[in-house]
């Protein structure tokens, strides 16, 4: 006897229903519910012991994305601060971690360094024509190379190629300013143009500030910011002496970097765990592997996390 494809279907549609339901339950297990939605009751995100594994450890070092979005929600809304942060120091945390769609300049947060006698400057690593002879394509080389001021045939190994025009696009009426910070105070400097570096490995890309607008002091920029944000400038001997006594003693990394190098310079303020971090880079009488800035998240009996980190590799890591 024929059977009609309508009673089929009535019969199929709630065994299918039950199969559906059975593998969503398994891939939404309380497990995960728990990792990904609550901060303060999730193990995976924050483990007051230390990792032992020395790749575990680079990965509690650099959360993800979504863990550090966490952080920086539980430490807005935490009812435990005596001090009410200054408003932009919250907005600062709201934007963080940065859309690495934008390029470097339009924040929240940046590096500035003083690399190849460039000084003072926001740096990346560039890749116009690198080793495949392609464009490697970050927000910032793409911006550079899209303008109207850019000709790759100016471009020479070893040379600097100034661009004074590019930023036009972005304030054609008015510098770029930004609000930069020492080790030990806060102003705010304008930025002067673009510079291209080409080297054996990877090129660096600047954005030079303009030396008129800075202080003459031998206090010199360690990050920029689109927000004027308060720090709190400081020593911070005991965070150094714990972050320090995390890291792991084994190099299990691809390219080497200079974290060891890494101490404290001041605590955003109203926010107890949150701390900027600078390797010595502008003291150091050698080249490091990677120059860094970073506002490290320590909490008491936990693991430090970067929240923000910006590193730029002079190790050469595109020859490797």
């Amino acid at each position: 006897m024929a059977v009609s494809k309508w009673k089929i279907a009535k019969y199929l549609f709630p065994l299918i229903v039950l199969i559906g339901v059975g593998l969503v339950s398994k891939s939404w297990s309380p497990q995960v519910i728990v990792g990904e939605a609550s901060i303060i009751q999730s193990n995976q995100d924050f483990k007051p012991e230390k990792p032992n594994d020395c790749i575990e450890k680079w990965q509690y070092l650099f959360p993800n994305d979504s863990i550090i979005s966490k952080i920086t929600e539980r430490e807005i809304w935490n009812p435990d601060r005596d001090v009410k942060p200054f408003d932009q120091n919250e907005r600062l945390l709201s934007f963080l971690p940065r859309n690495e769609n934008n390029i470097l300049i339009q924040g929240p947060l940046m590096g500035v360094f003083d690399i190849n006698g460039i000084s003072p400057a926001v740096v990346d690593i560039g890749g116009i024509y690198g080793n495949s002879g392609s464009i490697r394509n970050t927000p910032d080389v793409q911006f550079l190379v899209d303008s109207k001021d850019f000709s790759g045939e100016n471009l020479e190994y070893g040379k600097i190629t100034n661009y004074p025009n590019v930023l036009n696009s972005l304030s054609p009426n008015e510098p770029i300013e930004l609000s930069v910070h020492t080790s030990s105070y806060s102003y705010t400097s304008e930025l002067s143009h673009m510079a291209y570096l080409t080297e054996a490995c990877d090129d660096l890309i600047y954005y030079v500030f303009n030396t008129k607008t800075n202080k003459q002091t031998k206090d010199p920029i360690l990050i920029a910011a689109t927000l004027s944000i308060k720090i709190e400038f400081n020593s911070f001997p005991e965070v150094d002496k714990k972050f320090q006594n995390y890291l792991p003693k084994e190099n299990c990394m691809d390219c080497p970097i200079s974290l060891e190098r890494m101490k404290s310079f001041g605590r955003l303020e109203g926010f107890d765990n949150l701390y900027f971090f600078s390797t010595d880079d502008l003291t150091s009488q050698e080249r490091l592997n990677e120059p860094a800035r970073g506002l490290v998240y320590m909490e008491e009996g936990k693991t430090p996390r970067f929240i923000w980190y910006h590193g730029v590799d002079l190790f050469g890591c595109a020859c490797l």
